[in-house]
């Protein structure tokens, strides 16, 4: 299990997402399986995303998934 600060410290990779945007995603989803299986319409819900966020996202957790399954 990743502690709160790697799950932070991967997050902030994302473009859009910074400190603020990846503490309210990891209070609001709880898990990173749990937030990377999030559509844009759920990752909208959480406070202080706005559409170009959630986004950028959904596409990061895509490019991480199709990178895993062409490796």
């Amino acid at each position: 299990k990743r502690s709160a600060a790697a799950w932070s410290s991967k997050l902030t990779d994302i473009p859009t997402v910074g400190e603020k945007r990846a503490a309210a995603l990891m209070k609001h989803f709880k898990t990173l399986r749990a937030l990377s299986e999030a559509t844009e319409e759920e990752l909208l819900l959480v406070p202080g995303i706005n559409r170009p966020s959630a986004e950028a996202i959904c596409q990061y957790f895509r490019e991480t998934k199709e990178n895993r399954k062409n490796s």
